[in-house]
């Protein structure tokens, strides 16, 4: 075969070759894609059965729905029947609602034109009335803030006193106390000047030491007084208010006002002390002073009152009257101890006199209604108001032409009647007063602001600021907010204008505050009263000012006590340090301790008991001095002291005079009688 042919067939095979896998390739492509067809197609039947399954499933559900239509279209036209029958009903209910409509409308045409006729005979009342006018209220118009500012007076007057009282007392135990020291250095005194030490030198040593317990003694004072005491009076007034924490401030100004007045005082009584020996000579004063002479008494120049004391007696009598300064002392010092105590008594007294007489001798009724004439009609079937009176109360003020006076106006319905329920009377005499005709009776404390009296005449100002001249026929004990009483007939004649009763005071069968809560809310429920008030809130009110006094009060008997106690210790050192000899003597003699005992403290006992009683008459002086300072506007307080506050001061000052007795028994157990034996030279 040739080669060329040889080469054709090699290119023809390898073409057929060629083609042969490329028809392989299509084979297994179109192999691929068959496969591929059939999973297709198998994915396609079983979507086609799905939609068989879905179509099957919708008609079944188309069939329901078709069913549920129907019925619903059953229903639908049964409501639209339901709805028809209700609407035939609506038309003939609007039918009739339209005929009542026009028969009510004559009737509400009618009522309106009576309204407005009544608005408009109300715009022309309106128009009548007079401009209204501002009244601009501080805090003095608060009840409470004036009260407290009372109490807050009332300390102020206390403090006013108690200083003085103490700053003399301390002198007199300062000279005392400095006098007795010198004369036991006597001797070491009159070496020192034989030394040639210079008067002041020696005064210096005294003066300071009066000095030092000064400083010290004022450093604890400020302590205690910016401290206790101030704590002790606000939480005792706590009781009554509603009051921040206290706030306590340091007044250096005060502090250093009072230190120095204290130390000038130690101080010039310790150089007054030591001044009478520096002016002896130094051989005087290395000498033991001579006693006093002995002198006779007032007393022993009436032999009928001299000889029937025993010996004791005599004794104790002379050495009372023998030793002044001493005697003057102790009377002072007692005298102001019982009447600080006094005055504390005296002070809750005054203030409880406003309960005790304002709410239960002047002011008999119970409560207090506010009301309107058709309110009258639920007090005179009330079972639980025993008796009432009606009164016309409204606000004025009285013009004597240089001062005036704001007060309440009171026109009782029957004068005649008005007695059992607001009691007037003179304060002195407790003498009745009627209200008369043709005049007017005032509160005391009215009078003496005024300074007006009976007969006098006055310009009586009511509410609406009408003025007229009336006459005084009266003035009636009282002692809370200022009053004026007339007749109803003198109040039509003086403005010209009828009298309208606005409260009833009344008189219950029950005062418990269970019975008062439950009448109070079934008054004020009914058409007619305005208000319900009872003096029994009022009477509380005075009690917790009484409570919270009391702790003002043993403030004040303690301090009282410690300075009758200083005194008396003072003293009572002092009287035994002078007459040791004398009471080694009386052991030597035969007395015994208790008989020792009985004849020093039997001075002491009698001195006490001239201090006390001259501390009463003190006491009432300052108790009236206090309490006419702290009157206050609308309040007037009492003066009269109770018997057990006199009994009380008498009684405590004994039992601080009892306890410095026993506090020195043993000095004077312990007197040793050798001292008796000792030369005085």
């Amino acid at each position: 075969m040739p080669k060329e042919e040889k080469e054709k067939l090699n290119i023809d095979l390898q073409t057929t070759l060629g083609i042969l896998a490329k028809t392989k390739e299509a084979v297994d492509n179109g192999k691929k894609d068959l496969a591929k067809n059939k999973k297709e197609l198998i994915k396609g039947e079983e979507e086609l059965n799905q939609s068989k399954n879905l179509l099957a499933s919708s008609r079944g559900k188309l069939e329901n729905e078709k069913l549920n239509l129907i019925k619903g279209e059953k229903e639908g036209l049964l409501e639209i029947k339901k709805a028809k029958e209700k609407l035939d009903k609506g038309k003939i209910d609007l039918a009739k609602g339209e005929k009542e409509y026009n028969d009510s409308k004559e009737k509400v045409d009618e009522e309106l034109r009576k309204a407005w006729e009544k608005i408009e005979d109300g715009e022309k009342e309106i128009k009548k009335i007079e401009k209204g006018k501002w009244y601009v209220l501080n805090r003095k118009s608060h009840y409470s803030y004036v009260d407290y500012g009372g109490a807050a007076d009332r300390i102020d007057a206390i403090s006013k006193v108690f200083p003085v009282f103490f700053a003399l007392v301390a002198a007199l135990v300062c000279l005392t106390t400095m006098t007795r020291m010198v004369d036991e250095q006597r001797i070491n005194i009159g070496t020192l000047k034989a030394l040639g030490y210079g008067r002041w030198d020696i005064a210096f040593k005294y003066i300071f030491y009066a000095l030092a317990a000064t400083i010290l003694g004022c450093i604890i004072g400020i302590g205690i007084g910016y401290t206790l005491f101030p704590t002790v009076i606000f939480n005792a007034y706590g009781i009554m208010y509603i009051l921040p924490s206290i706030t306590l401030r340091f007044n250096v100004s005060l502090a250093t006002f009072i230190s120095l007045g204290a130390i000038g005082l130690t101080t010039t009584t310790a150089f007054l002390a030591c001044n009478n020996e520096l002016r002896e000579n130094p051989a005087s004063l290395m000498r033991p002073k001579a006693p006093k002479l002995g002198k006779r008494i007032l007393l022993e120049n009436i032999p009928f009152i001299w000889n029937r004391f025993n010996f004791s007696y005599k004794v104790t009598i002379r050495n009372i009257f023998r030793y002044k300064r001493r005697f003057f002392m102790t009377v002072f010092g007692i005298a102001g101890c019982t009447a600080l105590m006094l005055t504390a008594f005296g002070i809750r007294d005054s203030i409880k006199t406003v309960v005790d007489r304002q709410f239960g001798v002047l002011f008999t009724y119970d409560m207090t209604v506010g009301l309107e004439t058709e309110g009258i009609k639920h007090l005179e079937n009330n079972d639980k108001i025993k008796s009432y009176e009606l009164i016309s109360k409204e606000s004025g003020a009285l013009d004597s032409g240089s001062l005036k006076k704001d007060i309440s106006i009171i026109i009782p319905k029957d004068i005649t009647n008005i007695d059992n329920f607001i009691h007037l009377q003179r304060r002195k005499d407790e003498k009745e007063i009627d209200i008369e005709e043709k005049g007017v009776v005032i509160t005391e404390q009215v009078s003496k602001s005024l300074n007006v009296d009976i007969e006098d005449e006055i310009t009586l100002i009511n509410n609406e600021d009408d003025k007229a001249k009336v006459r005084i026929t009266g003035i009636t004990e009282n002692y809370t907010f200022n009053y004026v009483y007339l007749s109803p007939n003198y109040y039509d004649e003086i403005f010209q204008k009828e009298v309208k009763f606005n409260e009833a005071i009344g008189i219950l069968s029950d005062t418990s505050k269970e019975f008062e809560d439950k009448l109070s809310r079934e008054l004020i429920k009914k058409e007619g009263i305005s208000s319900v008030s009872f003096n029994t809130s009022i009477k509380e009110n005075f009690e917790d000012t009484i409570k919270s006094l009391n702790y003002v009060v043993l403030v004040m008997i303690i301090s009282a006590g410690a300075l009758a106690f200083v005194v008396l210790y003072n003293l009572t050192n002092v009287n035994i340090s002078e007459r040791i000899r004398e009471i080694a003597t009386i052991k030597v003699l035969g007395f015994y301790d208790n008989e020792v005992s009985v004849y020093i403290y039997r001075e002491n006992t009698i001195l006490t008991i001239i201090g006390a009683l001259a501390g009463l008459v003190m006491g009432i002086f300052l108790h009236k001095f206090i309490m006419t300072t702290v009157e206050m506007e609308n309040i007037m307080f009492g003066l009269k002291l109770e018997l057990k506050s006199y009994i009380f001061s008498i009684l405590l000052t004994l039992i601080f005079a009892i306890l410095v007795n026993l506090a020195m028994y043993y000095k004077l157990k312990n007197v040793e009688m050798v001292e008796s034996l000792k030369s005085v030279d």
